[in-house]
């Protein structure tokens, strides 16, 4: 036996013969895990690594070392000597005293109550279950055996008894530095007398404690430098909870411990830089004056909560207190005293008025929003100390009173309630146990009949008439001028009701047979139902369930799967057209677990049918079909066509999608340019300017309806004084005033034009004389009032992103890097509502810090040199310990400051950086000769500072991350649907300041609903897909081909295989037997899928690269490959493809092998990962599938194919689909790299072929240059392959935004028509001009959707594949629709946006929208739906391609060093584009352009 994860429920059976498993790709299993239950999966735990990672992350989350039994502890700290366990720990609770028993064992304590995380589930192991489980397996003939996917060295358990106490804590030590990823620690104590030392937390916040954010300890204050080592280095700390104790016997003595509160002051004091939330608890006699006086200021600090004796006798001097209060910008405060355990202090005199006003005196709440006082003795409030405690109630929005003590006459009125309760009970009333024991509710069958209980019916309409204040139920019919009662008063009347005598109907059950059931309640308890029947029969029911009122109130009938706000719409719009029409109607919902017998929600609502009604929850669809209608008068041209209906395909579901209605401001909107002189074009310069301009006297009083966006534009939603100039006199930080001779800038607001938001108001209601309105002005206008307060607070990336320092939601990437989680936000007109589109995301940012730390840290990177920074922290912005100036790095120097020497009239000649730095300012340098200087200078003038002088500013963007750093990113990023739903609404908003509205949005009169919006939708259903042999069942978008053939597979004459050995030794050479048996396998697997193969063994080619340390850029590996290919092709006997075996992959040889095969030898090459293909037997057989999906489309074949009505669309006439992609040279680029261009297209109806062309242009070009040539080789080959033209063409283009559309029109679409008339020739004799349609493909989008009802949902909590969306969140005008075709397999998914820009063929909206699902799933290289139609994501798999030959000037591996001097960089960028377009040559090479070589 071994030992295992420390709550794992199976052993490794070695001596068994283990039963074959199903070898199934990865995302199979994934999928098969979301079907799981957590107990289901954790049996299977030891299946394969995917369900023991998803295992191990739930249960290592949360660790509660909380064992008082020695042995149970140290198992589990066994289990966190494993790194691979140890760093999925997030929350980790430790119980000191667990600790110290666990060292020197003592009698068993019991342990504190586990709060956090589920202690069933982790403490529920022991070994007589690991045995037990054991000997069941050994009986057990059938069932495979499970084997840990992990590497666990064997354990005696009996070492556990044996081991000593030195070996004890030395495993304790190498556990807690194993704890790398803990981001809340909490640490309890037992209050024992004697408290216990505890290594395992001291290690931990000394060696493993940079990624704690929350902290909170519970200790005896005497041994606070025992537990916790001061200073402490939690660089991350964003909350701190403490409890101030004191051991027992000294509970209750008169003991300042000054000392100790002095060493509490400096500990919390060594967190100030981060801290933002504060919590201090004491429950002993105490002088917090003294420790007050030794905080020091928190600037980051916003929510601060004490829980002390809060009085005069603990707070002596309450100076400390108010001087510290002062210094926070607190949004969130809480006060509320608790008892001291001394008994005999005296009572509260007079002096308690003016020690409150010392308290508060003199400090501003400005930004005080929530507020908790605790209004317990001795805290009390009175008229005499109200006015003191003004300050804190002037600007909360949030007022929460606790801790209220009951006042006498309150006091008496329960004492008599318990009186009359006890005397209920000597009249012998009895409860609800005991009358179900004594069987009182117990009915005879004989005598449930339905007639005899008609008449309580009768008396419980007249009780409900009463009970809601309505007229007594008429004889018949329904008065139609009764006046309708107040929902928020029924709600809890009918909530607490009898509903003896009242009818029930079942709506929704897991038993199908009561559905519909209906009846007389007769018996009524807490959690369930007893009807009797109208055929008096005697049923309960315990689901959902539909009370029936008869005055004046209806039945609403339930449909499955059906949403509340639908049914209540629906039902609302079937009573206004009822004749005669009810005043109102109530539904009352009742859910009940239909296990466990407990109330899961009452909802009680009211629909009024007279009166104004209520804004629908869904537009009405008879709106979008006025909105078609509309559009018929429009005359119909190809450009930009209106959306001809909307699809009705599918089932109909309703979602709630990230965009929250948004009310426009009634008056117009008045734009200005704003002109800075001297002019300047430094966007930090401008920035600064705008910043100083909002302090001007001039500008302050407009600052509540101002925004602008700091560079040339403001809006104002008053009309501003003209002419407007404001004098901005200069200066940086951190001076507070300008300098006599300080700079002065002119800022001039120039008023510009008005704009009307009832224009856009008719734009969105689709008028026909709005469709030529441009919103851009409007809505760009609206945006920057949005995003005024972000801009002030946070860090603009990119558009409409904002970041924000104070955020806790930051995660370490690697060394000096770390995520940050921001929100986006943008306006977006839809029909007859415009919206605000918010989302979650992510971003890199240099992690703030000292630059000789961050230097030290990338050194690795230096190899051998001086240490140097990556270009992502190029131009990072540092602050000067010495003088405090903040300056942008200019470059990294390659010296030491000790050798760094310039002239200095000052101090007498030359010097050295380290000489100037000790006798001008007195700084000893640390690394005077480790670490190169930095210049923070200006291009005319360099000033070097030492690196250990200058600390990262906080809010740095980082640039391109390392492949480590992109997987850290994804997995943090990739959150479930409802974590990222919750960060929209609970953070996203009041963070952006859009709910509460945040100044300057209630400025302009604009008001945002805080609830996202629900629209409807629809599920597409999946094609139909045919193989050559077995059959495909798709399942939640994908299928397997464990027994199918391909549909044709592709002949190979001869085939090679490349070994390249790069040092890495997984394969000893030609004669290993992994090699043969790989190569074997792989032959195999092909010949089962149906492609030709030829007998013998493929041609063996090992190559062994020279080592990268002397050959860092692979040049020399690279002509070796290149030489060894070039010899062993001999005239006319190519291979049909080479597989290259890597043991590893970098930056040069992987883009090197496809660039000699694509373009100069004409060799098709296919790679495996040697790692991946050899490290799990189990999983190479789906390893080997998925390499042959792509061999066999490369060499001509077809996978699969759609059924024929799938393919309808495409096939009625010829077609030929096309796709288009540009990319464009990355942040790691050389300077004038060019942009890759790539056209792919289809050459016969089965639409699985589509050959590339490639083409470089202009870097940072979108629109491609040479498309009319570019489609006329395709058009060509269509021709060859079919002996005629295309008769329609559809066009898929990738990678424009929606501020592009337009320019695809002008510039794009005239060299296609360019195209078509090249084919207009004297030889051919006829016009070809097909019908021509161009759709945008776009996935940089930020709308979401959420399933509304979990029978629309998968396991993840996403919308299911198909999920389409034309409604609700679409633009008006224009052709569009959103639709996801694929699983989500982690983190929310996202659906493509399809926009028809032009459109010669008429599509309808079920043809494109149906059609584009339909060919999502003729993706060649997957068993599954792809979220971009297959067209597009060729052309973008062809642009990646196209990357790898001109590698050398995509990967610029060099760092940020010392630049490149000063020759023009426009000559530098035409050098690099003219180097590129040489080394791009004539393109591909003529054996190779006509395949699919890219897949």
């Amino acid at each position: 036996m071994i030992l295992l994860p420390f709550d794992a429920k199976f052993v490794l059976l070695q001596r068994r013969r283990p039963t074959p498993m199903p070898e199934l790709p990865q995302e199979l299993w994934l999928m098969i895990a979301q079907h799981l239950e957590y107990e289901e999966l954790e049996k299977l735990l030891g299946l394969n690594r995917i369900f023991y990672g998803l295992v191990m992350d739930i249960r290592y989350r949360e660790v509660g070392l909380l064992d008082s039994d020695p042995s149970r502890f140290l198992r589990k700290i066994e289990s966190l000597k494993l790194p691979d366990l140890a760093v999925r720990v997030r929350v980790l609770t430790l119980w000191p005293h667990a600790t110290w028993n666990t060292i020197h064992p003592t009698p068993k304590v019991s342990r504190p109550v586990q709060t956090t995380g589920n202690r069933k589930r982790w403490f529920r192991f022991s070994f007589r279950t690991i045995r037990q489980y054991f000997n069941r397996s050994r009986r057990s003939q059938s069932g495979p055996t499970l084997v840990l996917p992990v590497d666990v060295p064997p354990v005696d358990p009996v070492s556990f008894v044996t081991m000593s106490w030195e070996d004890r804590v030395c495993g304790m030590i190498s556990a807690a530095e194993n704890l790398n990823n803990v981001e809340e620690l909490n640490v309890r104590w037992d209050n024992t007398e004697h408290p216990p030392s505890c290594p395992l937390l001291e290690t931990f916040l000394t060696a493993s404690g940079r990624n704690l954010r929350r902290l909170s300890l519970d200790i005896p204050l005497e041994i606070l430098d025992t537990y916790v080592p001061s200073p402490i280095a939690l660089t991350r700390l964003q909350e701190l909870k403490i409890k101030i104790v004191l051991s027992r016997g000294r509970m209750n003595r008169r003991s300042p411990a000054s000392g100790s509160m002095d060493r509490l002051a400096t500990l919390i004091n060594g967190l100030s830089g981060t801290l933002q939330n504060l919590s201090i608890e004491s429950c002993g006699h105490l002088n917090f004056s003294t420790f007050f006086k030794a905080m020091d200021q928190f600037p980051h600090l916003l929510k601060f909560s004490l829980a002390i004796p809060f009085d005069i006798y603990h707070i002596p001097d309450p100076s400390g207190l108010n001087r510290l209060l002062g210094n926070c910008e607190l949004e969130d405060l809480s006060i509320r005293s608790r008892f001291c355990y001394v008994d005999d202090l005296p009572r509260l005199s007079n002096v308690t008025q003016s020690w409150y006003k010392r308290c508060f005196q003199g400090v501003s709440f400005k930004g005080l929003k929530a507020l908790q006082l605790g209004l317990g003795a001795p805290f009390t409030i009175n008229p005499e100390n109200m006015e003191s405690l003004k300050p804190l109630l002037q600007t909360p929005t949030s007022l929460r009173i606790l801790d209220i003590q009951l006042t006498k006459k309150e006091f008496d009125e329960k004492r008599a309630r318990q009186k009359a309760e006890k005397e209920k009970k000597k009249k012998g009333t009895i409860g609800k146990r005991e009358a179900k024991v004594k069987g009182v509710w117990r009915f005879d069958e004989t005598q449930a009949k339905f007639d005899l209980f008609i008449p309580l019916h009768h008396l419980w309409m007249g009780y409900m008439s009463e009970l809601l204040g309505l007229l007594q139920p008429p004889a018949s019919g329904i008065s139609s001028s009764q006046a309708m009662p107040s929902s928020s008063s029924m709600h809890p009347k009918l909530v607490k009701a009898d509903f003896h005598g009242s009818i029930m109907t079942v709506r929704q059950s897991k038993n199908p047979c009561l559905v519909g059931l209906s009846g007389i309640v007769i018996h009524e308890t807490e959690n369930a139902f007893k009807v009797v029947t109208s055929k008096d029969k005697v049923k309960q029911d315990n689901e959902v369930v539909e009370l029936e009122v008869a005055t004046g109130v209806d039945q609403v009938d339930l449909q499955e799967g059906e949403a509340a706000e639908a049914i209540l719409h629906r039902a609302q719009k079937a009573l206004v057209e009822a004749q005669p029409a009810p005043p109102f109607v109530a539904v009352l919902l009742v859910e009940v677990h239909p296990a466990a017998d407990l109330i899961l929600e009452v909802a009680v609502v009211l629909l009024a049918v007279e009166g104004p009604a209520a804004p629908p929850l869904v537009v009405e669809a008879v709106h979008h079909t006025e909105l078609i209608n509309a559009f018929k008068s429009l005359k119909v041209i190809p450009d930009r066509p209106l959306r001809p209906g909307y699809g009705t395909q599918g089932n109909a579901i309703t979602l709630r999608a990230n965009f929250f209605p948004m009310r426009l401001p009634k008056g117009p909107i008045y734009d200005y340019n704003v002109e800075i002189s001297p002019t300047t074009d430094v966007n930090r310069l401008k920035a600064r300017v705008f910043q100083l301009m909002e302090l001007s006297p001039m500008c302050a009083p407009h600052l509540p309806y101002i925004a602008h966006d700091r560079s040339q534009r403001l809006v104002s939603a008053r009309k501003l004084p003209q002419p407007l100039n404001i004098q901005v006199p200069f200066y940086e930080e951190p001076d507070t005033a300008p300098s006599a001779n300080s700079k002065v800038y002119i800022v001039s607001i120039v008023f510009e034009r008005e704009l009307q938001p009832s224009q856009l108001t008719d734009y969105m209601s689709g008028k026909a004389g709005a469709r030529d309105y441009d919103p851009l002005p409007l809505v760009s206008a609206l945006n920057l009032i949005l995003q005024q307060r972000s801009s002030r607070t946070g860090v603009r990336v990119g558009k409409n992103r904002f970041f924000f320092p104070t955020s806790a939601h930051k995660v370490s990437l690697g060394p000096g890097v770390e995520a940050w989680q921001g929100f986006y936000s943008s306006v977006r007109p839809t029909f007859k509502q415009l919206m605000v589109n918010v989302n979650v995301c992510m971003t890199a940012f240099v992690e703030p810090g000292n630059l000789a730390d961050a230097l030290n840290s990338f050194s690795r990177s230096s190899r051998g040199a001086m240490p140097t920074l990556p270009k992502g922290m190029a131009r990072v912005k540092v602050k000067t310990q010495h003088l405090g100036h903040t300056k942008p790095v200019k470059k990294v120097g390659t010296t030491s400051a000790r050798n760094t020497k310039f002239e200095c009239a000052e101090l007498g000649g030359t010097v050295s950086v380290e000489q100037y730095f000790l006798k001008k300012y007195k700084i000893k340098l640390r690394y005077p000769a480790d670490l190169p200087v930095i210049d923070i200078g200006s291009a005319k003038k360099t000033v070097w500072v030492p690196a250990e002088l200058c600390d990262i500013m906080p809010g740095h963007p980082y640039g391109k991350l390392n492949d480590k750093e992109t997987a850290q990113m994804i997995r943090y990023a990739c959150n479930p649907p409802r974590v990222n739903a919750e960060a929209i609404v609970n953070e996203g908003l009041p963070t952006l300041g859009l709910a509460p509205i945040a100044s300057p949005i209630d400025g302009f009169g604009i008001s945002i609903e805080a609830e996202m919006t629900v629209i409807p939708a629809r599920e597409l259903r999946p094609p139909r897909l045919s193989y050559k042999a077995g059959n495909a069942n798709i399942r939640d978008g994908s299928w397997n081909i464990l027994d199918v053939k391909f549909h044709r597979g592709a002949r190979v004459t001869s085939w090679w295989v490349v070994v390249i050995r790069d040092g890495v030794g997984i394969i000893e050479g030609p004669g290993d037997l992994k090699l043969q048996g790989l190569v074997a396998g792989f032959a195999s697997k092909c010949a089962r899928s149906g492609m030709i193969m030829p007998e013998g063994r493929p041609r063996l080619i090992p190559i062994s690269l020279r080592p990268e340390n002397a050959d860092p850029a692979r040049v020399n590996a690279i002509n070796d490959i290149r030489t060894i290919l070039k010899r062993s092709i001999e005239p006319g006997k190519k291979p049909s493809f080479i597989l290259v075996l890597l043991e590893r992959r970098d930056n040069f040889i992987y883009p090197a092998i496809k660039r000699i095969g694509d373009m100069e030898l004409g060799l098709q090459t296919v790679h495996m990962q040697l790692e991946k293909a050899l490290k799990d037997e189990k999983k190479q057989d789906q390893y080997f599938s998925n390499v042959a999906l792509k061999v066999n489309t490369k060499l001509g074949g077809i996978n699969h194919l759609l059924d024929d009505g799938a393919m309808k669309w495409l096939t009625k006439k010829k077609t030929m689909m096309v796709g288009i992609d540009v990319t464009h040279p990355g942040p790691g680029s050389r300077e004038g790299s060019p942009s890759i261009a790539a056209l792919v297209a289809s050459v016969d109806d089965s639409f699985v072929q589509f050959p590339a062309s490639l083409r470089i242009q202009k870097g940072k070009q979108e629109m491609l240059g040479e498309l009319e040539n570019m489609l006329v080789e395709r058009l060509l080959a269509y021709e060859r392959k079919n002996k005629v033209l295309p008769q329609r063409i559809f066009v898929f283009r990738d990678g424009v935004s929606e501020g592009q559309f337009d320019t695809v029109i002008k510039e794009e679409l005239p060299q296609i028509l360019g195209a078509f008339k090249k084919f207009e020739t004297k030889e051919r004799k006829s016009k070809y001009r097909p019908q021509l349609s161009i759709v945008i493909c776009g996935k940089r989008h930020h709308a979401r959707f959420y399933p509304t009802n979990s029978a629309n949902a998968d396991r993840n909590g996403n919308t299911r594949p198909g999920t389409v969306v034309d409604k609700g969140v679409t633009a008006v005008f224009d052709f569009d629709f959103y639709l996801q075709a694929h699983a989500g397999l982690q983190g929310t998914v996202k659906a493509t946006h399809y926009t028809v820009v032009y459109d010669e063929n008429a599509f309808t909206a079920d043809e494109i929208q149906q059609g584009t699902h339909d060919a999502s799933y003729l993706y060649a290289r997957a068993t599954k739906a792809v979220s971009l139609i297959p067209p597009a994501y060729y052309a973008d798999l062809a642009c990646e391609r196209g990357r790898c030959y001109i590698n050398d000037f995509l990967v610029d591996d060099k760092t940020s060093t010392s630049g490149r001097g000063r020759f023009d960089r426009e000559e530098e960028r035409k050098r690099v584009f003219d180097a590129a377009r040489q080394s791009w040559g004539q393109g591909l090479h003529d054996d190779v352009k006509e395949s699919m070589f890219y897949i």
